[in-house]
């Protein structure tokens, strides 16, 4: 009989994605180095999403890099299946484009769940792509730095409000970045 158990996963000694901003970041990344991780995050989110697994912590803590730079989701403590695990995508394009809603469980993390993960609400697939889109935005500008005692960090807009101001605050070289190098392959 097995009396231990061990839990074995892949070394990614590059450290997270808040990491790699606060040694890299001036104060956001280059923008081949944003597209590049975002492109594997999407991936990543797209695979889930075919599985009927909504993540719904996507922040840049959870985005871990492997020995080449690759990126990874991690922490799928807030995960969850629909019922029947039935492919997200598929079901959108089926339906006109809506994502199905079906947990409400409030969770998330501050600045990145989004405005729909809360007790009175019904949520799903749709609330990854909003943190998707904080996720882009801080690899892009880099977030508010805070500093205390002992470290500094990059936070996110903490609210849908602050986030709207913040896009509303863009140059119209962003706009036109966001608009000729971020669109689908």
């Amino acid at each position: 009989p097995i009396s231990e158990w061990a839990l074995v996963m892949e070394y990614c000694p590059r450290g997270d994605l808040h990491h790699l901003l606060l040694m890299e970041g001036l104060p956001g990344l280059a923008l081949n180095r944003a597209m590049q991780i975002t492109a594997e995050v999407a991936l990543a989110l797209e695979h889930l999403h075919s599985l009927g697994i909504v993540f719904r912590d996507l922040k840049l803590e959870n985005v871990v890099l492997d020995h080449k730079g690759r990126s990874k989701l991690t922490d799928f403590g807030l995960a969850k299946q629909r019922r029947g695990g039935h492919n997200a995508i598929d079901e959108a394009e089926q339906s006109g484009g809506s994502y199905a809603s079906f947990t409400s469980t409030y969770c998330g993390s501050h600045g990145y769940a989004a405005p729909e993960i809360n007790p009175r609400l019904v949520h799903g697939f749709a609330a990854d792509l909003y943190s998707f889109g904080v996720l882009l935005l801080m690899l892009l500008m880099g977030g508010e730095v805070f500093h205390d005692a002992q470290s500094e960090r990059r936070l996110p807009p903490e609210t849908p409000n602050d986030l709207r101001e913040v896009l509303g605050r863009l140059s119209f070289d962003f706009y036109w970045a966001s608009h000729h190098f971020l669109q689908p392959a």
